[in-house]
């Protein structure tokens, strides 16, 4: 099994850095706990997840003062590993259905509106 590194809101993505860590087999986790990402950001990751293997996983959790909007998705149609989990609310759960490539969903529960839980 490999070793973790997270990379917690990150306001640039250093692809030198990923790929290193990639390197030394390493599973990388770039992750969001709030929408701090913006639509470069996301370019980015979705141009690295078409190089990477489903050790490059994107992250999204919390989102605590926001329902979470799973149809940012649609911006990283190429991501191989996908968590979406810890959210108090999400909406536009739907956008998870039309991924094409993932190899690797965490299976988590999040709350979804009117406090039912969905699976994403």
């Amino acid at each position: 099994m490999r070793k973790q590194h997270r990379i917690q809101d990150p306001d640039v993505i250093d692809e030198n850095v990923i790929s290193r860590l990639l390197d030394r087999n390493k599973e990388v986790i770039v992750q969001f706990s709030s929408e701090v990402y913006n639509s470069h950001i996301l370019s980015k990751l979705n141009e690295l997840t078409g190089k990477y293997d489903e050790n490059l996983t994107i992250r999204f959790y919390g989102h605590y003062s926001s329902s979470f909007d799973c149809s940012i998705v649609d911006q990283i149609p190429e991501v191989k590993s996908l968590s979406i989990d810890c959210l108090r609310q999400a909406h536009n759960l739907e956008s998870i259905t039309y991924l094409k490539k993932p190899e690797k969903i965490r299976d988590r529960r999040i709350r979804a509106q009117r406090n039912r839980y969905t699976k994403c």
